[in-house]
């Protein structure tokens, strides 16, 4: 038994069909999956948070390291 000659072409299309389908789905789920969130308010409370602590934690270390100046050169020692 012969196939018409449009079976083969109809099923081939079928096939482009639901590998469009595939791809349009595969698009919309990266597109959700892509899109800006907005920040809320505990983003930017947290946001503001984390700021304040590293700029205190960097005056602290500032506060902490010895000075390297010369001694030498302060009027102390000169007095002396």
């Amino acid at each position: 038994m012969m196939l018409p000659p449009y079976t083969y072409a109809a099923g081939r299309l079928a096939e482009e069909r639901a590998q469009d389908v595939m791809r349009e789905g595969e698009h919309a789920r990266l597109v959700r999956a892509a899109r800006l969130v907005k920040p809320g308010p505990m983003d930017r409370f947290l946001a503001r948070l984390g700021n304040m602590l590293v700029t205190n934690g960097e005056r602290l270390r500032a506060r902490c390291t010895p000075n390297t100046t010369n001694m030498a050169d302060s009027p102390l020692e000169a007095r002396q």
